[in-house]
């Protein structure tokens, strides 16, 4: 798209606008307003610089985009840029709280979060993360029937997203547990396919769609989203995420779907048990992160895992196809969606 690039300038500046490094008396009010005592400047950074550190190294921003573009494809508008912080907050806020809960010491080529500014303060400002990501829909100019629909449709996602963290939490502290693959794409679709989702939800109700389009719109892209989760567990395994370690989902005890694969493929899952136990114990430098990568790989389960992914991002491609009015924008949210397949796994 010739736009691509001034597009996403666009989204950026939405989202930095939202979390301002030094917030102005407009911001200040319209955010903090009936307190007590007027909110000063200085009050505001153990909210909202944690937050602001974890959001300015980058992300790829996908969600937004697609969000806009659908948009464009329905009606020719932008106007859902100004929805941007709202996907991108919510997504910031659960890597916060999904760090501390994973244990993870790195995020997006840094420290984590709660590493540098302790976990009470991360707790707490990746909670208001969500909250403002919310209040920023207070913001969004449309008519009030619509915006009752974009609320409705960002709580209820919200909703989704912690039952599917609340999965995969109970199953990675149980070792020894392995859930089935339908069970699996249930957690994944809510954990990661949610914000996806809501991103084509919102993206098709700014574009004035309703009804099977606005629910087909968010299918599809949920579609991909649990295609990006299941390709980002592969890689993992593979060569490592930019930012993290590679294999660090060992150490977490992560039923990813190649452990789920490497379980319905053998009906001893002893060794996998006691590979999780032992690297949970020992940390990524031990010996057993290589071992249960070893095992998995050599039983085709990362590599079967991999071709589920593509197919379900392969599919979302399908469904946007026949969703989508001709036109640049539907080009480029099929150009985006096959960008997330790789090419060198």
């Amino acid at each position: 798209m010739d736009n691509y690039t001034e597009l996403q300038k666009k989204i950026e500046e939405a989202i930095q606008n939202q979390i301002p490094e030094n917030p102005d008396r407009k911001w200040l009010d319209f955010y903090f307003r009936d307190t007590f005592l007027d909110v000063s400047p200085y009050m505001i950074k153990p909210l909202s610089e944690p937050c602001r550190e974890l959001v300015n190294r980058g992300g790829k921003r996908w969600r937004p985009m697609l969000m806009v573009l659908t948009e464009k494809a329905f009606n020719g508008t932008e106007n859902s840029i100004s929805l941007a912080p709202a996907l991108e907050f919510v997504h910031t806020a659960s890597l916060i709280h999904d760090d501390i809960e994973d244990q993870a010491t790195e995020r997006r080529g840094g420290k984590a979060i709660h590493l540098l500014y302790g976990t009470d303060t991360a707790i707490n400002s990746g909670s208001w993360l969500y909250f403002h990501g919310g209040n920023v829909l207070n913001r969004y100019l449309c008519p009030p029937e619509e915006k009752n629909r974009i609320t409705d449709c960002f709580f209820s996602n919200l909703e989704k997203l912690h039952l599917g963290q609340a999965l995969d939490i109970s199953w990675h502290r149980d070792s020894g547990f392995y859930p089935a693959e339908k069970e699996y794409l249930l957690m994944v679709s809510l954990k990661t396919g949610t914000l996806a989702n809501m991103a084509g939800e919102f993206g098709a109700i700014a574009g004035k769609q309703e009804g099977r389009t606005v629910s087909e719109c968010g299918a599809a892209f949920r579609m991909a989203g649990m295609g990006f989760q299941i390709i980002d567990d592969v890689i993992n395994l593979k060569t490592g995420n930019p930012g993290k370690l590679r294999g660090d989902d060992i150490v977490e005890g992560k039923k990813s779907l190649p452990v789920i694969l490497y379980a319905n493929l053998h009906k001893g899952t002893e060794k996998l048990t006691e590979i999780f136990k032992t690297a949970g114990k020992e940390g990524i430098t031990s010996g057993a992160v290589e071992e249960g990568i070893k095992l998995l790989s050599g039983s085709g389960a990362i590599d079967k895992a991999l071709e589920k992914g593509k197919t379900l991002i392969y599919e979302s491609m399908e469904k946007i196809g026949r969703i989508f009015p001709p036109g640049e924008a539907k080009d480029g949210v099929i150009a985006m969606l096959e960008k997330m397949i790789p090419q060198n796994l």
